[in-house]
């Protein structure tokens, strides 16, 4: 511890000692810095002093020898700004004295011009007087100086009134050389309203003249429909003249029109002539349905389409099939249905012509679609179709399907069998969607398509499917002994099936047909404007597309039925003839067995007798792709039951080449009775032959699937079904 208090005790005398040091030294600097500052100072008095001073006295002397210089200035600079004033107060005073005497020269030559009716000198002092700036029409110095004893008008009022009066005399000279048809003096006239900026008044004076032809014509129109004419057509062709007067009118005029009076900032034909065309038009169109209405008594139509129950259709629905049946309901009204055909084709006149305008008018650069589409017309247009032609139009269809019904006569003289009910009922649909469609009315189309695929569903589809049920469950073949009865019940069962099927897989083809044909571009161009995803084309495609759905469930309809046909008149003989020629089945053969069977009776033989006896006459009695899902199902069960008894055979190695005989004769046979290929139903067979007849030392080396697959085999059979088949082959 001392040891430690003594250390400490010299580091505290170190620290005292560096610190005297530390103090001396810096009193040393301060003495320095304080005799460097004051010498500073002396430098500063003795030397930079005296030339700030000298130089602060001279600026004071500039000052004082400029200030009035600069005061003399400041005075010229006010005056001159004075004068300048002054000098636009005169200059105004003359452009203001110039313009009055204008303004009072050019209304002064104008009223004389009026009275001489020179109207070019009229347009050119017109133009003169109204360029004359408002500020100066307005004031009180050209109200004091313009005003004579002739003309003591306010300029304003006196310009306004010369105006107007030149406008009004314009106009009157334009309705009489528009009225007899002087082209060059009223196109002369039309364009004397831009001259003078009186855009919308020429444009009323056209939009009058406009509506005078179009009234005119529409009063020969009305002394047309005072007395109608029997032809179906004489309204639908009333309507087309009006249509196309104003379509043809409207082409001609509207460049004419735009050219001379719709320039930038003013309205054009369409906005300023087109609403009272529109009015006029309007009034026309209405007359002719109304007259059309009461003509055709349009309303008694409809209430008695409503009411009609189509009897005879239900009759058919609830006894869809009876031997020897003979439908014996007469149909009347025969007139009355083509009565609703002559409406329903002056409809589609009404509206596929109001479609071809409004498409004509939108080309036409329509501003607004409220002008066309939001009037008594649109709406009167629109409830005719939807609340007329669509009742009429499927109460029609509906008629149509019951006389296809009525009509059906079954032709089993031809080959394959036919009946008349798919032509009949497939060119009354193709009618009715192909009007509909050229109403080019998206809704028509799209209630007339849902309502007419239903209806197809409903009353002709389902009534063919209960005619074939109706035909199996009336003759029950199942329930009756072998004998003549039987015979005679399975000919009529076979052939009125026959005739169903057919007339299913025809119908299936013509729904295609009609889809195509009427999803062609150039058939819907024809009724609907294009344009984006949402234009009147692009969603009356979508609408036809839905008749897509009909194929498919007919077809859907069609293999059940086809089915059907099999298992109750097929199926029973092909599983006794199967059972016969697969009993008694062998080929553990040695070569005395193999060279003893005679040629008559090997299986490719007794099945083509069999298989003639059985499939007789289905070639010939279906179509081509009935007969083709009718081969394919006895095909199919025939192979399954062959592939299944191969494997609980054993095969010699004469056997296994009898076996090979034996599925390329069978496949051979059947090859030369359809047109089509069967030779993937049979690829499982073959495969077995191959392996069945592989040489003993490969089979014995190598896996056999293996060695399939290096010869280019694909194979259908998995690894252990190779396997065991090869366990089938036995040695002699």
């Amino acid at each position: 511890m001392a040891r430690v208090a003594d250390e400490v005790q010299v580091a505290l005398r170190q620290l005292e000692h560096d610190e005297r040091t530390q103090k001396h030294r810096m009193e040393a600097l301060v003495k320095e810095a304080t005799k460097a500052l004051q010498q500073s100072d002396t430098v500063v008095h003795e030397h930079t002093a005296p030339p700030l001073h000298r130089a602060q006295r001279h600026a004071h002397a500039i000052e004082s020898r400029f200030q009035s210089t600069t005061h003399t200035a400041q005075q010229l600079y006010h005056d001159l700004n004075v004068l300048y004033e002054e000098g636009n107060r005169i200059q105004l005073s003359l452009q203001w004295c110039t313009e009055a005497i204008q303004l009072r020269t050019s209304l002064g030559a104008l009223a004389d011009a009026l009275e001489r009716l020179d109207w070019d000198a009229c347009v050119r002092h017109c133009q003169q007087a109204s360029s004359v700036p408002a500020d100066v029409l307005h004031s009180d110095f050209v109200r004091t100086v313009v005003p004579t004893a002739m003309h003591p008008d306010a300029p304003p009022q006196l310009l306004a009134h010369l105006r107007a009066s030149l406008i009004d005399k314009m106009a009157q000279q334009f309705a009489h050389y528009a009225n007899a048809r002087d082209e060059a003096q009223a196109t002369r006239f039309l364009a004397y309203f831009a001259a003078i900026h009186a855009h919308e008044q020429g444009l009323a004076a056209y939009s009058a003249f406009a509506c005078s032809l179009l009234e005119a014509y529409g009063h020969e129109l009305e002394e047309r429909l005072r007395s109608p004419s029997a032809n179906p057509l004489f309204f639908g062709m009333l309507w087309t003249a009006l249509h196309e007067y104003l379509a043809v009118f409207i082409s001609k005029h509207q460049p004419v029109v735009d050219q001379l009076l719709g320039q930038p900032g003013h309205c054009d034909f369409m906005q300023g002539v087109w609403p009272a065309l529109e009015r006029v038009w309007s009034s026309f169109a209405l007359r002719i349905l109304e007259a059309w209405r009461a003509e055709r008594n349009v309303d008694q139509f409809v209430r008695d389409a409503q009411d009609e129950r189509f009897t005879p259709l239900e009759t058919i629905r609830a006894s869809p099939y009876t031997p020897g049946r003979i439908y014996e309901h007469h149909r009347g009204g025969g007139s009355e249905y083509l009565a609703v055909d002559a409406l329903l084709n002056e409809m589609v006149s009404f509206s596929a012509q109001w479609s071809l305008l409004m498409q004509f008018l939108r080309r036409s650069t329509l501003p607004t679609d409220a002008a066309v589409f939001d009037g008594r017309l649109a709406r009167t247009i629109q409830d005719t179709m939807l609340h007329v032609f669509v009742p009429l139009q499927m109460y029609a269809l509906q008629a149509n399907v019951q006389q296809v019904h009525m009509l059906d006569t079954p032709d089993v003289q031809s080959l394959p069998y036919a009946s008349s009910l798919p032509d009949d009922m497939f060119f009354a649909l193709r009618t009715v969607l192909s009007r509909s469609l050229s109403t080019s009315s998206v809704d028509v189309a799209e209630r007339i398509v849902s309502q007419a695929v239903a209806m197809v569903e409903t009353y002709f589809v389902e009534i063919v499917l209960l005619r074939m049920d109706g035909c199996r469950r009336a003759l029950n073949i199942s329930r009756l002994v072998d004998g003549p009865r039987r015979a005679a019940a399975a000919r009529e069962v076979r052939t009125t099936l026959c005739v169903y099927l057919n007339v299913l897989d025809i119908s299936a083809s013509y729904s295609d047909r009609i889809l195509a044909l009427l999803s062609q571009p150039s058939f819907l161009e024809s009724c609907f404007a294009g344009g984006d995803a949402n234009s009147p084309l692009a969603i009356a495609q979508g609408i036809v597309s839905r008749l897509g759905t009909l194929s498919p469930k007919i077809r859907t309809a069609l293999q059940f039925e086809i089915d059907e046909l099999y298992r109750a008149l097929v199926e029973p003989r092909l599983q006794a003839l199967l059972s016969d020629i697969f009993r008694d089945l062998n080929y553990k053969l040695n070569e005395a067995s193999y060279g003893q069977l005679p040629e008559a009776h090997t299986l490719t033989e007794r099945l083509r007798t069999g298989w003639d006896v059985l499939m007789t006459g289905y070639r010939d009695q279906l179509t081509e792709s009935n007969y083709a899902s009718l081969f394919s199902m006895a095909v199919d069960a025939l192979v399954r039951p062959w592939e299944q008894l191969v494997f609980q055979l054993t095969f010699t190695e004469l056997g296994a080449l009898r076996f090979d005989k034996d599925v390329r004769g069978v496949l051979t046979m059947l090859s030369e009775r359809a047109p089509w290929g069967l030779r993937d139903k049979f690829l499982r067979l073959q495969q077995v032959s191959y392996v069945l007849n592989m040489d003993e030392e490969e089979t014995d080396t190598s896996d056999a699937y293996e060695a399939g697959v290096s010869s280019g085999i694909s194979w259908q059979l998995t690894p252990a079904e190779v396997q065991n088949v090869r366990a089938l082959r036995v040695t002699s």
